[in-house]
């Protein structure tokens, strides 16, 4: 089973061999019929993406399940997103955080992020922004992205947690420096408003200008509005 997961991987990625999705997933399936977790949630995937198979929500479930039962914590947490969505399966918040939980417990930073998310937003729980900082912050502290984000707002914000400025802009730079566009736009507001800093509009035109280019909807008007402030002076 694993040496038919191998050729499935080699012909996915075109190791070796010219690229060719359909008979990744040919020997995807010989292997997962037998079992074995790995073809399983690469197969998983294949359906998700629709890559050399007709797309399928459903069977992308069915094999993250079967993955998702041998303590794959990346297909738990597919499995735990397409819950929390409704996508391929009914929406149902208890089996989301089942399978998010056990997959966090196994590290996986996207399942501590839709953990944050759960706790943030209520979903099947009470709001706890506490608790949702904590989740983001697991996840931050691993370097996602996303989650680095959410800890500068919530920071920014003073939610679930004494507001500090200075805290916030620690958390925008880490998300920054990794491409997040919206924490580039909050970087922008904070140079520009001085909140925590001596107003900076060079600075703030610059974090702007990375938004704006990353495609963030408000950071043009932001932009335009900075380059007419400094205009005035």
């Amino acid at each position: 089973a694993k040496g038919q997961d191998n050729l499935g991987v080699m012909y996915e990625t075109g190791q070796g061999v010219k690229k060719d999705y359909a008979q990744a997933w040919k020997w995807y399936s010989k292997s997962a019929i037998q079992g074995f977790y790995g073809a399983q949630k690469r197969l998983g995937s294949l359906y998700s993406k629709g890559l050399g198979i007709k797309q399928s929500d459903e069977l992308a479930v069915k094999w993250y399940l079967k993955a998702a039962k041998q303590n794959d914590a990346w297909s738990q947490q597919q499995l735990g997103y397409m819950y929390l969505n409704g996508e391929g399966i009914e929406q149902d918040y208890e089996q989301a955080k089942y399978w998010l939980k056990k997959s966090a417990a196994l590290d996986d930073l996207n399942a501590m992020a839709n953990m944050g998310w759960m706790h943030h937003k209520g979903l099947g729980m009470p709001v706890d922004l506490a608790k949702a900082l904590s989740w983001y912050s697991k996840a931050a502290l691993k370097n996602d992205a996303w989650a680095q984000h959410k800890v500068g707002f919530f920071y920014d914000e003073g939610m679930g947690v004494g507001r500090s400025f200075k805290t916030a802009r620690q958390w925008y730079l880490k998300a920054a420096a990794q491409g997040n566009k919206n924490s580039m736009f909050n970087l922008g507001l904070m140079y520009e408003n001085g909140d925590g800093i001596k107003v900076d509009l060079l600075e703030s035109e610059k974090w702007f200008k990375k938004s704006a280019e990353k495609g963030y909807g408000d950071a043009t008007k932001a932009l335009e509005r900075v380059r007419q402030k400094m205009l005035s002076l």
